[in-house]
């Protein structure tokens, strides 16, 4: 595992309902919008989270820190996440029926 991995706080957020999504790119880089957005991305070191939707329930997410935990999230917060990746998905979002 790459020392960059390691390094990170590792976060386990749950919902009580199946609403996260996943699609054909599952894993989502995050931060916050800058003016550079305009003519610049970012990576994997560049990224304040990095996501990784595990279940209809649940999603890894990636901060920085160190350590693990778990936090049950509001539905705004399922709502932005699903919403950033289907920003970022290439052709297929799946959803829970």
């Amino acid at each position: 595992m790459h020392p960059q991995f390691r390094a990170r706080h590792w976060r386990l957020e749950t919902s009580r309902k199946p609403i996260f999504l996943t699609s054909d790119a599952p894993l989502i880089l995050w931060r916050p919008e800058t003016p550079r957005d305009a003519y610049r991305g970012f990576g994997l070191q560049g990224a304040h989270e990095i996501r990784f939707p595990v279940s209809p329930t649940a999603q890894l997410v990636l901060i920085p820190g160190q350590g693990t935990s778990t936090e049950e999230v509001k539905l705004s917060r399922v709502i932005s996440c699903n919403q950033d990746l289907t920003d970022s998905c290439e052709q297929v979002v799946v959803a829970w029926p």
